[in-house]
C-alpha cells in the first residue's frame, strides 16, 4: 500500500526513531513442538520474542499462540493488558468503553472477555 499525504516524510522519520527491524532467530529444536499448531505469523512473532526475551514482551491475543509462548517462558500480554496499562497511565479513560468501541468497529471480543477486562480494570457496567 502506498503512503500518501503531506506528513508522510515526518511520520517515516518519527517511526525510525523508535522502531527497529530485527530478524527472528531460531528456537531450540526441543521446543519446536510448541509452535506446530500455529500460523506463520504467530510462529515468527514467538521466535522473534524468544530471540530477545530478556527485553521483549509478546503482544498476542490468539489463545494457542499465548499458550505456546508461555510454554517457552516468554512474557506475554494481549490487547486487554495493553489497555489496562494505558488506563493506569491515564492514556485512556476507560478499558470498557475502548473495548466497546473496538467491537463496534469489527474487532471480535466475547462478552466474557469484556466482562473480565472490566473486573480487572476495576470498572463496573
Amino acid at each position: 500500500m502506498a503512503k500518501v499525504g503531506a506528513d508522510v516524510g515526518e511520520i517515516e522519520n518519527g517511526l525510525k526513531k523508535f522502531i527497529e527491524v530485527k530478524e527472528a532467530g531460531a528456537i531450540p529444536k526441543e521446543y519446536e513442538y510448541h509452535l506446530e499448531e500455529l500460523g506463520a505469523g504467530e510462529r515468527e512473532s514467538i521466535k522473534l520474542v524468544y530471540s530477545y526475551k530478556s527485553t521483549s514482551v509478546l503482544l498476542i491475543d490468539d489463545k494457542a499462540g499465548r499458550r505456546a509462548a508461555r510454554g517457552l517462558n516468554l512474557a506475554v500480554t494481549g490487547t486487554i493488558g495493553v489497555l489496562i496499562i494505558a488506563k493506569n497511565k491515564k492514556l485512556v479513560k476507560s478499558v470498557s468503553s475502548t473495548l466497546e468501541e473496538m467491537k463496534g468497529k469489527g474487532y471480535w471480543l466475547s462478552d466474557e472477555i469484556v466482562d473480565a477486562a472490566r473486573r480487572i480494570a476495576g470498572e463496573r457496567n
